[in-house]
């Protein structure tokens, strides 16, 4: 893994830099600034909204757009606050400029464009990581090792329901299919990696169905998983109850 920052007694310390100034970016600069890590950059298609934010945080170094904080050699890691739809061009190019990314959910809208992104990585060592928080949850965890400890006995079945209640209004994001909008690469990312979690290996069988948003989003899905050693998952999402 290809990394370059100095050492501070037992700790390596990485400058990193954020994309998408938005309210999940404020948490993400909270809890690095609390692990005494903090932010190096900040960065949106927005300078208004980006000043504003490295103002809040105390942020040393402000760009007026992507492209400008990608050419700092500075920096290690670009944490991807972005909406789904902006993911793929804002990682390939943070890929190219060597730079290490961390994306929020879903990582990108396809498995074309992630294999992509995940060969580049690759020739240039660089990491490609995804924030699902629910694999760094103790409680899970935990349930992993019963699980796998097997004295409950193998795993036959996951059933998985998630319903996030979302106002109805079509100029929101979470319905508009220009922003990567819908159900399924909005909670259906921690759905399936729940359910994955559990799986002894990926799925050869998949089955799938939705409702649309008058938009033509899914605001409801059914997933139906099926791996070689049988086990079955089922998924029902929904946005709107």
């Amino acid at each position: 893994m290809y990394l370059k920052r100095k050492r501070t007694e037992n700790f390596i310390h990485y400058n990193w830099e954020i994309v998408g100034p938005g309210w999940i970016a404020h948490d993400m600069a909270n809890a690095l600034i609390q692990e005494d890590v903090g932010v190096y950059g900040v960065a949106s298609g927005h300078y208004s909204s980006t000043k504003k934010f490295f103002e809040e945080f105390s942020i040393k170094h402000v760009y007026e757009n992507y492209q400008a904080m990608f050419k700092d050699g500075n920096i290690d890691i670009v944490y991807n606050a972005t909406p789904h739809n902006s993911h793929y061009e804002i990682m390939k190019d943070a890929l190219l400029h060597n730079k290490h990314v961390f994306s929020e959910k879903a990582i990108i809208i396809n498995s074309d464009e992630l294999e992509e992104c995940v060969e580049i990585a690759k020739e240039r060592h660089l990491v490609i990581s995804n924030g699902v928080t629910l694999f760094h949850m103790p409680l899970f965890k935990e349930l992993k090792k019963v699980i796998s400890s097997n004295c409950l006995g193998p795993v036959k079945m996951v059933q998985v329901n998630f319903g996030s209640f979302k106002e109805y209004n079509v100029n929101n994001r979470f319905f508009n299919p220009n922003l990567a909008g819908g159900a399924l690469l909005d909670i259906g990312v921690y759905a399936v990696s729940f359910a994955r979690y559990f799986m002894k290996t990926k799925p050869d069988i998949v089955l799938t169905t939705m409702i649309p948003f008058e938009k033509g989003v899914d605001e409801s899905s059914g997933i139906l998983l099926q791996n070689k050693e049988m086990e079955i998952v089922i998924i029902s999402l929904t946005m709107r109850a």
